[in-house]
């Protein structure tokens, strides 16, 4: 089973709109939904699609609207009670172009943070993955990531963690004592983490950057990375070596929950036994499958086997 920990859910509305995004005028929405949201609960909600064992964590009470969304899509689920709902994320989408409005998130109480590490550790038993995802909202401790990491590999569970901001830079002060066995970045948060920009880049010049910069993150003591690069492919970084996956064509509707989408793809084929280059094979066709969707349900997996993906070895240790 693979659990996952999403310390700030949110109740996610996606409006599809007939054109452009227009400030000051009305702009009409062709297709719309609301799903249960949070990149540790679109990293379940993936997995549970697939047919796999997953287990969404998360504080949220049970009359809070996200919960009721949450029993109705089936993703097997342990709340952490707190006392405030979760906060809303309104992701509008044309074209590919995506404008999220999202709420911060409220402080969580010192007990809800206990028990939070209690639900975590009391899932890890039987587990083969734990996923910790998010940004941490107000009240959270900024190495909560590393003291659950700590925590799941002492019982002999594998940690990937896909996070941002303060959260990811402590990730990493702690990846010595405290390695994530998967790191997985976007282009902004690769940035964040190596101090490399991307968004200069232009096509293929971008995926060298990122090949070229990404081993620094295997040498703080991060076991494995997975960095997407939206239309310009992904690659993945471990000890034996460097990969790319790219497609022909990829037809983006939305950028919002392709990085749970990789990682939900990555920990199924290393579930299955792949090697290293189809694991980030089946990382992008995932990518690519949720970005070509309309509204915020997970990808299908047989949208995902449709995907034709070439993944090529750029360096080896």
């Amino acid at each position: 089973m693979i659990v996952t920990f999403t310390a700030n859910p949110s109740l996610d509305h996606t409006a599809l709109l007939a054109g452009p995004l227009t400030a000051q005028a009305v702009n009409h929405v062709v297709a719309s939904s609301l799903v249960a949201g949070g990149r540790g609960v679109h990293l379940a909600a993936t997995l549970h699609r697939a047919g796999r064992r997953a287990l969404a964590i998360l504080p949220a009470n049970h009359d809070d609207p996200i919960v009721q969304v949450l029993r109705e899509s089936g993703i097997p689920h342990r709340l952490v009670p707190i006392d405030h709902r979760a906060r809303t994320t309104m992701t509008v989408t044309n074209e590919g172009a995506s404008t999220v409005i999202r709420e911060a998130g409220l402080t969580l109480a010192p007990e809800a943070v206990t028990a939070m590490m209690s639900a975590v550790m009391g899932a890890c038993p039987g587990a083969s993955w734990l996923a910790l995802c998010g940004s941490l909202p107000p009240g959270a401790p900024a190495d909560l990531y590393p003291r659950m990491t700590r925590m799941a590999q002492g019982v002999g569970v594998q940690v990937a963690v896909q996070t941002s901001g303060q959260a990811l830079e402590v990730v990493l002060e702690h990846a010595a004592d405290a390695p994530p066995d998967l790191l997985t970045l976007n282009a902004r948060q690769f940035a964040e983490a190596t101090g490399v920009p991307l968004e200069h880049d232009d096509g293929y010049a971008r995926v060298v950057s990122a090949a070229g910069h990404v081993t620094s993150l295997l040498d703080l003591g991060v076991k494995r990375v997975l960095v997407t690069l939206g239309e310009h492919g992904a690659i993945s970084a471990d000890a034996d070596g460097v990969w790319y996956a790219r497609t022909e064509s990829a037809p983006l509707v939305t950028a919002v929950g392709r990085g749970a989408a990789a990682t939900a793809g990555w920990l199924m084929a290393f579930e299955d036994g792949a090697p290293a280059p189809e694991r980030l094979g089946r990382a992008h066709a995932y990518a690519v499958a949720r970005g070509a969707q309309e509204g915020g349900d997970a990808p299908d997996p047989a949208d995902a086997d449709a995907v034709s993906v070439t993944v090529s070895a750029l360096t080896h240790a």
